[in-house]
């Protein structure tokens, strides 16, 4: 991994670290050993803002379009990650020296993506879809992300993780997670998911918000709500896999019809 994907935001704060930057080199680290990058590959940012991976980005693939409303809520406050000015100025942002002809920035709503049905390699979005409108929204935001990668390709999703705490309207508990992010897509986990909570020590000592500069992030905290990033990797199948599941599927269904009619003594 280069340095600076995670390294300090600003020249002037070294002791400051963005809390996304697990996030990041998570992201970064699972596409390169998926073998998703590479000289010929369009990857889509979804509420992307002018993160630190987009210009990282730029020196593994053909083309990163950074796409998000740059208006509303994150354009001025404590999570300032998609400033309009991005979108004419990508320079102002840039943590170290990028491929400015692969960069594109985007004005985009997570929910209805300006690409063709199969038309992008990579997608990712990292503690961004469950800002899209609650759960739900979420959802639409993965089908969107299904629809537009090619088959094969990869999609990486981060997003907030309940330890404890009671519910909220935006994060996920396990089970919200399940039904929201991992399911009712199309895409299939690259491997399964360990949602094991961190030890009961790193819970006890989160990082209270907005006290945004102790760093490392590894739980965070508002009141009695805990919460940590989980950071997933979905493929979109192949036809040729879709008509293989499909075939053992009708298989294993005729072989249940079979053993509902027929007799344990006349089975052979």
């Amino acid at each position: 991994m280069e340095r600076g994907l995670a390294g300090p935001r600003h020249a002037d704060r070294r002791s400051r670290y963005h809390r996304k930057g697990f996030e990041w080199c998570q992201c970064a680290y699972g596409l390169q050993r998926l073998g998703a990058l590479g000289p010929s590959k369009v990857v889509v940012g979804v509420g992307a803002g002018h993160e630190r991976i987009l210009y990282w980005l730029t020196r593994h693939c053909r083309q990163v379009v950074a796409t998000d409303l740059y208006a509303g809520r994150f354009t001025d406050s404590i999570a300032a990650e998609a400033d309009p000015a991005f979108l004419s100025d990508p320079d102002r942002f840039a943590p170290f020296d990028y491929d400015r002809t692969r960069l594109r920035a985007l004005p985009a709503d997570g929910l209805a993506l300006p690409f063709r049905t199969g038309s992008v390699d990579v997608a990712y979005s990292l503690s961004s879809i469950e800002h899209f409108g609650g759960h739900e929204a979420a959802t639409s935001a993965m089908r969107e992300i299904a629809r537009v990668l090619k088959p094969g390709g990869i999609a990486c999703i981060a997003t907030e993780l309940i330890l404890e705490g009671g519910v909220h309207a935006e994060y996920f508990t396990e089970v919200e997670l399940r039904t929201h992010i991992l399911q009712g897509h199309g895409l299939v986990l690259v491997e399964q998911a360990d949602l094991t909570p961190p030890p009961r020590h790193v819970i006890d000592d989160p990082v209270w918000l907005p006290h945004v500069n102790v760093t490392p992030h590894l739980v965070l905290a508002i009141g009695a709500l805990r919460w940590t990033s989980v950071v997933l990797f979905f493929r979109k199948p192949t036809r040729a896999e879709l008509l293989m599941w499909g075939a053992r599927a009708t298989v294993r269904r005729a072989t249940r019809r079979i053993a509902a009619v027929v007799p344990a003594g006349r089975r052979r």
